[in-house]
């Protein structure tokens, strides 16, 4: 399957993101969000982000510290 994502220039340009560093990043994104909603296995977050169990893994742990640095 295929999503498109309409996404303006000027969205882009605010971000300063290139369009495929950007699509990235928003599987990246999403990927980690449903793994948190426990709604994908990290196997199956790991292929949406379309990286290893290891290196999803980690992104897993920087968001975490990023909340807790929050706190």
């Amino acid at each position: 399957m295929q999503a498109i994502i309409d996404v303006s220039d000027s969205i882009l340009m605010a971000l300063n993101e290139k369009k495929d560093d950007f699509l990235v990043k928003m599987k990246i994104f999403t990927a980690v969000a449903y793994f948190k909603e426990e709604k994908l296995s990290l196997g199956k977050a790991a292929a949406l982000a379309g990286m290893n169990k290891i290196r999803i893994s980690s992104k897993l742990y920087d968001a975490a510290l990023k909340k807790v640095n929050e706190l």
